[in-house]
């Protein structure tokens, strides 16, 4: 309902700053506390975009548009402190960095900036100590959870590690106390909005109560990610993108993409990557490495591929995979994705099940195959893209404060 406050509280990037922007839009935000955010409004940050348009581009992530620089809160110090730690970090994994990180980020928030509130909106492995303090003082607390259950990505790593020996290295399983932390998460949230029916499945199976969580899918920027029919010249460009590792599916790629056969095709791999995978995977002839690109340069990529390859054994959604469909790519995915909610089977593309090794070979091939489809399925693609707008899913959030301010305590 109108005049409902809302305080969302990030301490990193994500979606967050869409949902930030959308509850502006409509009235509902009080404060966006989070650690390195911007708003466009900020003097040194138009200065930058001015001067150095290259580097506007690579902190262009972490600034706020249209949202007044009043509700906007940050303690860029946490961030500073987190990536000082990651330079001389020792032992310590990515988890733990992380997990001090988003303590050190719960802690310093002020019991006043979320006093005026009547809705706090926090956020999975970053919430546990927030959702506490918010229902000491009598606030509606939303989990926004990014991803499926970690219980149910423990068992997945658990197959991964069994199939995939010689990649199992480079997964680092969640700790005891970090699991604990989440629980405490999904118990004292008053309600949790998941964006896929996927993640929502992973928390039905793993004990939470399915009557308090709502399903939002995120939205896609369908001016940045333009429909352009896809012109094939000498190669079918297939593209992957995201971290390159044994959960997304990557040893599972290569397996197929060998098996395939595939004629004058070229698989375009586009993320942050290790340096052993990165040498396995310029091994094969027709795979091409580009490594780690800014967020600025996704639609640029995207523009230059024909057939969007997202293999993934565990997601929360998947946001790549709307944004291949807004560029006008078909889309061959998995059901550990937003697959299921986007595409439909022949339509924008194929969803399949994870490590389906048939299934992806005959996808792969079917395109191969049939290149006049390319340009049928990506049309069908993006106009299913375009109703997952940020607007839409703005106006589904705004469905969902109304409903919970209504909920007595």
């Amino acid at each position: 309902m109108k005049g409902t406050k809302v305080v969302i509280v990030h301490p990193g990037t994500q979606h967050a700053l869409k949902l930030a922007k959308e509850l502006s839009k409509r009235q509902y935000l009080d404060k966006y506390i989070s650690t390195l955010v911007w708003s466009d409004t900020n003097y040194l940050i138009r200065v930058i975009k001015k001067l150095s348009p290259e580097l506007y581009l690579q902190l262009s992530n972490r600034v706020l548009h249209e949202v007044p620089g009043k509700e906007l809160k940050t303690f860029p110090f946490i961030e500073l402190q987190h990536r000082i730690s990651r330079f001389f970090r020792g032992k310590l994994t990515d988890n733990e960095l992380y997990f001090k990180k988003n303590k050190r980020f719960q802690q310093a928030l002020k019991s006043k900036q979320i006093a005026d509130a009547d809705i706090v909106i926090g956020f999975d492995t970053s919430s546990w100590i927030l959702v506490d303090r918010a229902k000491k003082m009598g606030k509606k607390f939303i989990l926004d959870q990014s991803i499926g259950h970690s219980l149910e990505m423990l068992k997945v790593h658990k197959q991964l590690n069994v199939k995939y020996p010689s990649w199992s290295k480079h997964i680092v399983e969640k700790e005891e106390k970090y699991l604990e932390c989440e629980k405490l998460e999904y118990d004292n949230a008053n309600f949790i909005v998941v964006a896929s029916t996927f993640t929502k499945q992973t928390l039905i199976e793993n004990g939470v109560n399915e009557q308090k969580i709502f399903l939002n899918p995120y939205g896609v920027d369908l001016t940045r990610f333009k429909y352009q029919p896809k012109e094939i010249k000498q190669k079918k460009i297939f593209l992957f993108l995201g971290t390159v590792d044994i959960r997304k599916g990557i040893p599972f790629l290569l397996e197929c993409w060998n098996k395939a056969n595939l004629k004058n095709c070229e698989l375009w791999i586009v993320g942050p990557i290790a340096d052993d995978i990165k040498e396995k995977l310029e091994k094969v002839e027709s795979i091409k490495v580009l490594g780690k690109i800014i967020n600025a340069q996704l639609s640029e990529i995207m523009g230059k591929a024909n057939v969007f390859v997202f293999p993934s054994f565990f997601e929360g959604f998947g946001l790549v995979i709307l944004e291949a469909m807004a560029s006008g790519l078909p889309v061959i995915t998995t059901t550990a994705t937003a697959g299921t909610d986007l595409i439909e089977d022949g339509k924008e593309g194929f969803v399949i099940t994870p490590g389906d090794e048939e299934q992806l070979i005959k996808y792969l091939q079917y395109f191969d195959a049939n290149p006049n489809q390319i340009a049928v399925m990506g049309k069908q693609a993006r106009l299913k893209a375009e109703q997952f707008s940020w607007k839409n899913y703005g106006i589904r959030w705004e469905q969902i404060i109304n409903e919970v301010a209504e909920v007595e305590q």
